[in-house]
């Protein structure tokens, strides 16, 4: 396969999963149910593609939401969270040198993805954190949102905690769960696709190989 195909193909691999980000996040949003998944196939296409191109599907995620459901303008600083998130999966993956042919489901590669989900939690809650901090400076009426973990931080509020660590401190209990979810079911999809040879590509120097 010639390197334009192959670029070709992880192109179409990121619209995809920008596509798939909204609609997941839509339909968890209308089932009200307490989650972002908006990253899940973004760490899809970071597992077979790299970060580049994990980089490019955040970008494609955000301006789905900014055009399909006009959002407001400065939400689109959230892109740094899923950034953050794609350079660190990317960061750990080569870091970590797992053998190629390590097996997906391997007690090693399941443990390297939990401490990967909590890494995560943690950078994003802390980044998610000081980009709302940052919106309500220069906004202060039109920078609040309806978000998963409003009742954790307004809990948080009424028991003294400071504005800045409230807001990270919020989006702890839900990102656990959201990156756990994210983490292991963009890893998967990500064997999956690497094992059914759709896009012809693979990166070693993530889990798994793929």
């Amino acid at each position: 396969m010639n390197r334009y195909t192959v670029i070709l193909k992880k192109l179409l691999l990121c619209f995809c999963a920008a596509g798939a980000n909204y609609l997941l996040a839509g339909l968890l949003g209308h089932f009200k149910v307490p989650l972002f998944m908006d990253t899940l196939f973004t760490l899809t296409v970071t597992f077979i593609a790299g970060p580049l191109y994990g980089c490019l599907t955040a970008a494609l995620t955000v301006l789905a939401f900014q055009l399909l459901n006009d959002e407001y303008l400065l939400s689109a600083l959230y892109f740094f969270c899923s950034g953050s998130g794609v350079i660190l999966a990317a960061f750990f993956s080569r870091s970590h040198h797992l053998a190629e042919n390590e097996k997906p489901g391997s007690f090693n590669i399941l443990t390297m993805l939990l401490i990967l989900s909590l890494e995560m939690c943690l950078v994003i809650s802390i980044t998610g954190g000081l980009i709302a901090r940052f919106i309500l400076l220069l906004d202060p009426v039109s920078g609040t949102f309806l978000v998963p973990h409003n009742y954790y931080f307004l809990g948080l509020l009424l028991n003294h905690v400071p504005l800045p660590v409230a807001e990270i401190v919020s989006r702890i209990p839900v990102n656990i769960p959201d990156r756990l979810l994210s983490v292991y079911g963009g890893y998967g999809i990500a064997v999956l696709l690497k094992n059914s040879r759709i896009f012809g590509v693979t990166n070693p120097e993530v889990p798994g190989g793929c």
